[in-house]
């Protein structure tokens, strides 16, 4: 595993990624944090070793994440915590959370994920 963490973050309310930053940071010390607007953002930010090591990324109020086919593919290949997503079965790799959340519950996600767990239990 990598010495840093590196995380992205697609959520569009700046003071709930600042929150999911903040709370990474306190617990991951070793967690660098990146807000992006989408997921076409991050995709394309992303270096081709595969960075980043997690992704969060908000559903919108219709449970939609709005992204690409490209994009879609891109998420579909990486450690991904969605929040308040409609999706019927998710892909290894992924945590659902539902809002509202708590910090541990964000936290404990990150931890199995980043420790290459594939399977989430029910959030």
């Amino acid at each position: 595993m990598n010495t840093q963490n590196r995380i992205s973050i697609v959520e569009p309310d700046i003071f709930v990624s600042q929150d999911m930053c903040d709370t990474f940071q306190a617990a991951l010390p070793q967690a660098v944090c990146t807000v992006y607007p989408s997921v076409e953002a991050a995709r394309a930010a992303s270096a081709p070793d595969g960075l980043p090591d997690l992704i969060v990324v908000s559903a919108d109020r219709n449970g939609e994440i709005s992204a690409s086919e490209q994009d879609v593919l891109w998420l579909f290949d990486r450690r991904v915590i969605a929040i308040d997503p409609r999706i019927p079965q998710p892909p290894p790799g992924w945590a659902h959370l539902s809002k509202p959340f708590t910090q541990q519950q964000l936290i404990d996600a990150a931890a199995l994920l980043l420790q290459g767990h594939r399977q989430w239990p029910d959030a």
